[in-house]
């Protein structure tokens, strides 16, 4: 395991609640559960927002880290606003980001499109699953794969209207996948690499916006 002082910071956004409360219960219980094993495996420390020093405007520094974590995990449970705000900031930073949310409970329509991890907290082999997710999820922005967030969707259009070249080569290459009957797992391969590429490219260019 890496040392401590070379851990990069995963933000915590989720309701924390008052000592004692049941939703402090449930964040320490996933704090120790879920994040520190699974985030400390690849080389993050897990922050959040009542672990941060009392100095300066907490509010401030907590938006500093939403905005500059290396990486975010959002718990959704409960429909906090202040973990909705969070979680929004972070949106539009396009960096890594993980939401999460307890197993049953309502996940809101503006992101219902972004996948959301369920986990029941009482229940080992959801935890279990939980953390091989988040994992996952980890590995995929290490191998270079850019965040989907509503904010992001809506600039990839924005991009593909101002840009026809995209949308034409988008169209050209699914027509050619499409259009090209049997094809050998070898070669649709090619096809779909040759499809993520402009996808890739599309990233970059927001990226760079």
């Amino acid at each position: 395991m890496p040392e401590d002082q070379n851990l990069k910071t995963c933000f915590i956004i989720c309701p924390i609640g008052e000592a004692d409360s049941p939703e402090r219960t449930r964040s320490d219980a996933l704090l120790k559960q879920v994040y520190l094993p699974v985030l400390s495996a690849y080389g993050y420390k897990p922050v959040r927002a009542d672990q941060i020093p009392k100095t300066g405007f907490i509010t401030t520094q907590t938006i500093n880290l939403v905005i500059e974590s290396p990486l975010v995990v959002a718990d959704l449970t409960g429909g906090n606003p202040n973990v909705f705000y969070e979680l929004a900031i972070r949106h539009a930073t396009g960096k890594p980001c993980i939401q999460l949310i307890e197993k049953g409970s309502f996940v809101p329509f503006d992101i219902s499109g972004v996948h959301t991890i369920q986990i029941d907290h009482h229940d080992l082999d959801s935890v279990e699953a939980c953390k091989t997710e988040i994992g996952k999820y980890i590995e995929h922005f290490h191998d270079g794969h850019q965040a989907n967030s509503p904010i992001s969707v809506a600039a990839n259009v924005r991009l593909l209207q101002s840009d026809p070249r995209y949308a034409e080569s988008l169209l050209k290459k699914l027509e050619e996948i499409l259009g090209s009957g049997w094809v050998s797992i070898d070669d649709l391969d090619v096809k779909l690499d040759g499809l993520e590429q402009i996808l890739r490219e599309i990233e970059l260019k927001i990226g760079d916006r």
